[in-house]
């Protein structure tokens, strides 16, 4: 995955602000399950976010838009209130 602009969570946080998942407020993702992500489809697609294993950091990332699920039992989804608008954005998730 080529990209031209790489962020931190904190610096994604700070500038796109995730929304909290109506379902559980206590959380800011959506997803793995189904109701979750059916939610999806309500808001605008430049504020869907996907969180995908990056192999070659190792640890997860997020990218803009809504990638096919790479196992639906882990697939992660954000929202946010700030558009992006740029397709080549990654944003590293802290070591786990």
């Amino acid at each position: 995955m080529t990209t031209s602009r790489v962020m931190s969570s904190e610096e994604w946080t700070k500038e796109f602000r995730p929304i909290a998942n109506p379902l559980d407020p206590s959380r800011n993702s959506f997803g793995p399950a189904t109701e979750e992500i059916a939610l999806l489809s309500q808001y605008p697609p430049q504020k869907v976010w996907s969180q995908l294993w990056d192999f070659y950091e190792e640890r997860n990332a997020l990218v803009p838009g809504i990638y096919p699920p790479q196992d639906s039992d882990e697939d992660i989804y954000f929202v946010t209130e700030e558009s992006w608008d740029q397709e080549d954005i990654q944003v590293l998730m802290p070591y786990e």
